[in-house]
């Protein structure tokens, strides 16, 4: 899996967004992001599906499969991951 190049993680004091520096199908449309989601985002490269990536996120941090299902899915609606 990849990351959209058109976005740049930031984090600000205990928050993270990501922000786009360039125009995307989203616009410029800024996302707010918990660590868990900041991990998924730095570590989906390391994956070749997004099962591999929500069983990590999942098994990492003890959350839902369901809920990081949707988030992943949602992530790769917005293309913010490919």
């Amino acid at each position: 899996m990849n990351r959209s190049d058109s976005y740049v993680l930031r984090k600000i004091d205990t928050e993270y967004f990501l922000v786009p520096f360039k125009r995307t199908r989203n616009g410029l449309r800024i996302f707010n992001f918990n660590e868990i989601g900041a991990d998924l985002w730095n570590s989906c490269e390391n994956f070749e599906d997004s099962g591999s990536l929500v069983n990590y996120i999942v098994d990492k941090y003890g959350v839902d499969i369901a809920v990081v299902e949707k988030f992943v899915s949602q992530l790769l609606g917005l293309e913010i991951i490919v």
